[in-house]
């Protein structure tokens, strides 16, 4: 798409101040236990077939707090985050969700939610880990992406094209998280069936 020089430019500023965006860790919600009906969740845990798994497990939805300090909008495409528990570190396995496209004002600010779909086919976690992130104990978490963009898109004077690509890395960690209650009897049915499944 061909870009006129006033839209190019304001293009240009809005991808550029990507990358002064302020980024911080607001809440981190697991209350979103994903399950059948009560009576299949029974049935299932006494079949133990292992290949019902991927029905059960919980929605972490993470909300990043994102503040444009700058006088221009500031966008973005979107990217993937990825999300650890438990241990943090770079080769710990993590697992991703989309990070939604924004837009900011300028010096305005933007809440931005990101929801990681953890179900008990992905062998992420040890049931510990399971049991802590599901009630909501003090637990420690990472969530990092890079925010990597074109600044140049093909509409782009070729005399400037060559300025590239850029990227911004998004790395906030958080030592619990704030969760609603859930509901004790099917939340124990959910671990009991993860024991027996995983062998922990």
């Amino acid at each position: 798409m061909s870009l006129n020089g006033c839209d190019f430019l304001d293009t240009l500023w809005e991808r550029i101040q990507v990358l002064t965006v302020n980024f911080s860790f607001d809440r981190l919600d697991v209350s979103g236990l994903v399950y059948p009906s009560l009576l299949e969740t029974t049935q299932d845990l006494f079949s133990l077939d292992v290949s019902n798994r991927g029905k059960y497990g919980v929605n972490v939805r993470c909300r990043i707090k994102a503040d444009n300090p700058n006088s221009h909008a500031a966008a973005f495409d979107g990217a993937q985050a990825f999300l650890r528990a438990g241990d943090t570190s770079s080769a710990a396995q993590s697992i991703s969700a989309s990070l939604p496209a924004f837009r900011i004002e300028a010096g305005k600010g933007a809440d931005l939610d990101i929801v990681f779909p953890l179900r008990l086919d992905n062998p992420l976690f040890t049931y510990d880990t399971w049991t802590k992130l599901v009630r909501g104990d003090s637990l420690p978490y990472r969530l990092s992406a890079d925010l990597f963009f074109r600044l140049l898109d093909e509409g782009a004077p070729e005399a400037v094209r060559e300025l590239g690509n850029k990227t911004v890395p998004l790395n906030l960690a958080r030592g619990s998280v704030d969760a609603k209650e859930t509901g004790t009897a099917v939340l124990d049915l959910v671990l009991a069936y993860l024991r027996l499944l995983f062998g922990f």
